[in-house]
């Protein structure tokens, strides 16, 4: 069981990380929340994001966050979004709505506070260049 969860976190992202205790209710409430690039990266090594997330450019489960920040990405049905902190937090909150194009929705639902989306989300921001 435990490495079942360990796979299932792996898979974390979606299109780009995490979602959070209250996954039905998408709320922006992370919008306004200040994010820590530093705790941003401990919630990326601890809570799996890195098992499909890059932060090179190197291609695995979910998009890497190399470069990500501020540009527009095409999702699976065509549609396009900006990836800011609005998006990083729907995709935590709602693994499987808005996904990247190329990648499947395989991102698991995680148990991770407002704070903890708003410094990952400053965290993917560092790596924008």
């Amino acid at each position: 069981m435990n490495k079942m969860r360990w796979l299932g976190a792996g898979a974390v992202a979606g299109s780009l990380l995490f979602a959070a205790c209250d996954s039905g209710n998408a709320s922006n409430s992370s919008n306004d929340k200040a994010g820590d690039k530093v705790a941003g990266e401990k919630v990326y090594n601890t809570k799996g994001c890195n098992g499909c997330h890059s932060t090179d450019g190197s291609q695995r489960t979910g998009p890497s966050f190399k470069g990500i920040w501020g540009t527009e990405v095409e999702l699976e049905g065509g549609k396009k979004v900006k990836v800011d902190q609005a998006y990083v937090t729907r995709s935590i909150k709602e693994p499987g709505t808005d996904v990247v194009k190329g990648f499947s929705p395989v991102m698991p639902t995680l148990q991770v506070s407002d704070q903890e989306i708003a410094d990952v989300s400053a965290f993917i921001e560092s790596k924008k260049s």
